[in-house]
């Protein structure tokens, strides 16, 4: 199986091996996955994430902080080269042009990642099921959330 983090599910991943040196509940999956299956971004994650360090990095400029910020951009941008990228292909388009106005009052963003993961069928890997589970069709898991037994 393969399973695509979504950007929120990145991020996540990205501050906990940033920023807390530990091992984040999504590091901790991803460790544990049976042989066969992987994870994956979406070219939209990686975007996403891409416009989001660019404009921390010129936050931390503006600030005088530099080096902190040339840092964690490098950091982020190693971490993206880890995982595959699954590409918003054609069929993608296809399937995310067919969503009805409801599904994409979620965002465009989200509702590119399912229409990816639907046409390929990959399990998003999201903290956002409320918005994904809008989308008919796409299968959701959330790796951050600790269940209560």
């Amino acid at each position: 199986m393969r399973y695509l983090l979504d950007t929120d599910t990145f991020t996540a991943f990205l501050y906990e091996t940033i920023r807390e040196p530990k091992t984040s509940p999504v590091s901790a999956r991803i460790a544990g996955l049976p042989p066969g299956d992987d994870v994956a971004l979406t070219i939209v994650t990686v975007t996403e994430v891409m416009k989001g360090m660019l404009n921390l990095l010129q936050r931390m400029e503006k600030a005088g902080k530099d080096t902190q910020g040339f840092t964690d951009f490098e950091r982020a941008y190693r971490a993206l080269q880890h995982f595959p990228v699954v590409s918003f292909s054609p069929d993608a388009q296809v399937c995310f042009d067919a969503f009805s106005p409801a599904e994409r009052r979620i965002g465009r963003p989200d509702c590119q990642i399912a229409a990816i993961a639907i046409v390929n069928r990959h399990t998003v890997v999201t903290r956002n099921t409320r918005h994904f589970a809008q989308i008919a069709g796409v299968v959701i898991e959330d790796w951050i959330q600790i269940e209560n037994p």
